[in-house]
């Protein structure tokens, strides 16, 4: 055995035990969102939702659609990350990151939402439920009239072929799948796209 030999094998011991920690951190986080239930279907998904969340409004899409040609309609807010957003998302949403502290989208939304409701929406609900139920009271203090959880996210939107644009405005049908995982819930997967491109 060589004098390195004993120092390379500690690295190399360090190095895999920090590997193993990252992933097992990153498993926890998509545990975190993955459904409590074993069935993975949007009807499990949606379910898993309304009880993680009981204080936060779902609001359907049939709900949605008239909302949004009203004469005020809601605030939109996209909590995906950027490439999922230019792929897709309703008209007029805004994006907002989903690792975004609470108290800085209150902060940052506030003089937009007097009067208005604000309707969150991700791919499938938990990522938009977990931001609405975070910022609701804060959002409500400066003026919303109500936050609300798009029911099935984009993903429903889009499985109920309903309108989308991408990231220049115009009308699109594409859908960005998350991951291969939760794109299973998409149902016209041959619409799945990775990129805006």
């Amino acid at each position: 055995m060589s004098q390195g030999e004993p120092a390379r094998r500690g690295r190399w011991i360090l190095y895999a035990v920090g590997l193993a920690a990252a992933a097992a951190a990153s498993g926890m986080v998509m545990m975190a969102l993955a459904p409590r239930n074993t069935e993975f279907t949007m009807d499990a998904i949606v379910s898993d939702v309304y009880q993680r969340f009981p204080e936060v409004e779902q609001l359907t899409a049939e709900d949605l659609a008239p909302k949004l040609t009203s004469a005020k309609p809601p605030l939109l807010i996209d909590v995906r990350d950027d490439a999922e957003y230019k792929v897709s998302h309703l008209a007029g949403a805004e994006r907002v990151a989903p690792a975004s502290k609470p108290a800085d989208v209150v902060t940052n939304l506030s003089a937009k939402v007097a009067g208005r409701e604000v309707v969150y929406y991700c791919s499938v609900g938990l990522r938009s439920s977990e931001l609405a139920s975070a910022t609701q009271d804060g959002l409500v203090k400066a003026g919303a009239t109500g936050v609300s959880s798009l029911v099935g996210g984009v993903f429903g939107w889009h499985n109920a072929k309903r309108a989308l644009v991408d990231a220049s405005g115009a009308p699109t049908e594409a859908i960005h799948p998350y991951n291969a995982k939760w794109g299973k819930l998409v149902e016209r997967k041959e619409l799945i796209k990775l990129d805006a491109k």
